[in-house]
């Protein structure tokens, strides 16, 4: 099985307080967008998990997102096979894209199909909940509202199929790590935002800022200046809408056309890392 795997960006991003299993509730709107990875998943004749990938940015052994997705598949049913797995990232790594997550859904996906009528939809579900909060979504890569740990997902009109320029600076920024500042921040509880409503409210990009909110913007923004400033640069070159993807350190802006993105791109490409996509459907 060969299957391309998208990226994401959050559409909004609400977090709420650390929940007794550890994670946070959140809402936000998951957009897939024309970014990829690669994933190859074979079965080979012994009973070992093999992997390999195109860049060492990615750990090699079971504790990469992937190798973890085929032991857990395997597990599930006590399949007595091997797995060879090869990734070709074009997903950069820790930016808040949902790269690794992306491809433990490809894995999962992968599996499904060479045991066909094995595992149900429901309970690839489950296996995609315990590998990842963002799995889940990459199961079925639509527009969709998310809520809970990011496993309720209910799908959404996205109206708008614009340029999306994506900028990312060169530092990594863990998940866990970006929790932990917004954690420690905070002063009080925030009012429950639910962004697949707010998005039914939305009658234009360019009143998009008002509505919507990356909560991680508050805690790492301070620790990183420059993704603040690569978001007020975005504005200054005709972005209808900015913000931080996940906890980034991928920053993107949502453009009118493709002449206004690329003009804006002239900006930061001998910068930052730098790729224009575009919502995926």
């Amino acid at each position: 099985m060969i299957i391309k795997t998208p990226a994401k960006i959050n559409f909004g991003l609400w977090i709420g307080e650390k929940r007794p299993d550890g994670y946070h509730s959140i809402s936000t709107v998951f957009i897939p967008i024309t970014l990829y990875d690669t994933i190859t998943v074979k079965l080979t004749k012994n009973t070992r998990i093999h992997f390999k990938c195109n860049t060492s940015a990615v750990p090699h052994d079971s504790t990469n997102l992937c190798w973890r997705a085929a032991e857990l598949f395997l597990s599930e049913k006590n399949f007595n096979t091997g797995i060879s797995i090869t990734l070709e990232k074009g997903i950069p790594v820790e930016a808040g894209l949902g790269g690794g997550s992306s491809d433990a859904a490809a894995v999962l996906m992968g599996l499904s199909h060479l045991f066909p009528g094995i595992i149900s939809p429901a309970q690839l579900h489950q296996l995609a909940v315990r590998l990842g909060a963002d799995v889940p979504f990459f199961l079925n890569p639509v527009p969709s509202s998310a809520s809970g740990i990011g496993e309720e997902l209910t799908p959404v009109k996205f109206l708008w199929n614009c340029p999306i320029l994506l900028v990312i600076p060169p530092i990594n920024i863990s998940t866990k790590t970006a929790y932990a500042e917004l954690d420690r921040k905070r002063t009080k509880t925030l009012r429950q935002i639910d962004y697949g409503t707010e998005l039914k409210k939305l009658t234009s990009l360019s009143v998009a800022h008002t509505l919507f909110k990356n909560d991680f913007e508050k805690a790492l923004f301070p620790l990183y200046p420059v993704l603040e400033v690569i978001k007020i640069h975005l504005y200054e070159n005709g972005a209808l809408y900015a913000s931080l993807s996940g906890s980034g350190s991928a920053v993107y802006g949502m453009f009118e056309d493709e002449i206004t993105t690329n003009k804006a791109l002239q900006t930061f490409k001998d910068l930052y890392w730098t790729a224009v996509a575009s919502p995926l459907y």
